[in-house]
């Protein structure tokens, strides 16, 4: 008897944990912050000619919109650490805009090249966030 006693006290107990344990919140609902780079950047690109004004819509999706006089360019971007990087790819043209993510968060300095079948092109890249 005193051992049928003993298992239902154990039982109990390991009833009670399960119990409470399963009503415990595993995961945090709160989704993460957005990553610094998320929202509208102007500024410049400059080859060997006049600035060219850039502006990129950074989106959370991982989408970057890049539009440049009448050009419209669709991407993706990723950002390591304070390096930021974005690719393109219009028909044979494929163009990449890196950088490195000021401290302050507000600015981003790199380049932008362009590679049209092998001719490639380095240009600075210049973006400040709005």
């Amino acid at each position: 008897m005193k051992t049928l006693t003993h298992i239902f006290a154990i039982a109990g107990i390991f009833i009670s944990l399960v119990l409470t344990s399963s009503c415990r919140k595993d995961k945090d609902d709160t989704p993460p912050p957005p990553a610094p780079v998320v929202g509208t950047w102007k500024g410049t690109v400059i080859g060997k000619g006049e600035p060219t004004p850039v502006r990129f819509e950074i989106l959370e999706n991982g989408t970057v919109i890049v539009s440049s006089q009448a050009v419209q360019l669709n991407g993706s971007w990723k950002l390591t650490s304070n390096n930021f990087e974005a690719g393109f790819q219009v028909n044979s043209i494929k163009a990449t805009a890196k950088g490195t993510l000021s401290d302050s968060k507000n600015k981003i300095d790199g380049t932008w090249t362009e590679d049209d079948n092998g001719k490639i092109s380095e240009q600075t890249l210049s973006l400040k966030k709005e």
